[in-house]
């Protein structure tokens, strides 16, 4: 009986395991633009890897055959939050239209953020709140792609905590004393763009 379970169990995992996606951590695109979802779809660009200073207004057009992303990122004080990004911090992407016909699934966008790393020339604008202790700022970048053919596009990032984090960063906007909260729950970020 122990190796008839056995055997099941083995099957089972055989079968389920080729259902979860790779985690193929993303990396800085090589080149392309890429799109900012929380004001509404503003883009920048990459150029070898590099992201450039060029900023766009939303409503400004992504010239044809150039490759587009949701680009953002996330850094904290706190790494162990860092650490665990891809398991509560969770994107989809969705038509606004007709959201239940995603683009990128909670499940899917586990696999666009970047491996973890530190990030030392921000420290000036995001300092610690005790800079006394030493903590080191560290960051994992987003980058996933999102379609390029020509066309107008009105999308909805889905934003998802799935439990209440505190981000230990100041200076995210002007008079901040104290740590950051994030709630769980989703929050919806409709943008747009076009690619003219």
């Amino acid at each position: 009986m122990k190796k008839l379970m056995l055997l099941a169990g083995l099957t089972l995992l055989l079968v389920l395991v080729p259902a979860v996606p790779a985690f193929a951590y993303a990396t800085t695109p090589a080149d392309g633009a890429y799109v900012w979802p929380w004001d509404g779809g503003s883009w920048g660009t990459v150029v070898g890897g590099e992201v450039t200073d060029e900023w766009n207004p939303p409503g400004t057009p992504i010239p044809p055959g150039t490759d587009v992303y949701i680009g953002g990122g996330w850094l904290a004080y706190t790494r162990g939050l860092v650490k665990t990004l891809p398991e509560y911090l969770l994107y989809k992407v969705a038509p606004t239209a007709d959201p239940a016909h995603a683009l990128m699934t909670y499940v899917q966008g586990k696999a666009y953020w970047s491996v973890m790393y530190q990030e030392e020339g921000l420290s000036e604008i995001y300092p610690a709140f005790n800079p006394k202790l030493g903590a080191k700022l560290w960051t994992r970048d987003f980058w996933a792609p999102l379609p390029g053919a020509p066309g107008d596009y009105q999308l909805t990032l889905y934003e998802k905590f799935r439990h209440t984090s505190t981000d230990l960063c100041g200076g995210y906007f002007e008079g901040q004393f104290r740590p950051v909260m994030f709630r769980a729950g989703v929050t919806q970020y409709p943008f747009a763009y076009s690619v003219q």
